[in-house]
């Protein structure tokens, strides 16, 4: 015996998007992010996020070693970790409010921890 699931014949998008309510979109972000979530490295794409003074919003981040703890006790940081002006960059992480999937990537690392609490 088969189990059939409504919409069992509909194929799985291969790509979703998470963002915050909040986040405005000025323009169709999806295009340039599904082209670099077609490389085979890339399971998420974000977006450079700008609050309403313009400033760029802590979005990205390389993830922390003994040494970069160490120095954020005495240097400014308030610089980003990686560059705004050089396009698709491949960082350690991305912040929430606006994530990219690419719909396998997803499922093979096994979603969210459903145990985390926000």
């Amino acid at each position: 015996m088969r189990t059939i699931t409504p919409h069992s014949h509909v194929a799985a998008p291969p790509f979703f998007c998470v963002r915050n309510p909040d986040i405005r979109l000025p323009d169709d972000p999806f295009p340039p992010r599904i082209e670099v979530l077609e490389r085979p490295r890339a399971a998420v794409a974000g977006l450079l996020v700008r609050n309403p003074a313009g400033a760029v919003e802590d979005r990205v981040r390389r993830f922390h070693t003994t040494v970069s703890l160490i120095a954020k006790l005495f240097a400014d940081r308030r610089q980003p970790d990686y560059p705004v002006d050089r396009g698709a960059l491949e960082v350690d992480w991305i912040a929430g409010m606006f994530m990219l999937f690419r719909a396998n990537a997803y499922r093979t690392a096994g979603g969210f921890d459903e145990a985390y609490f926000l």
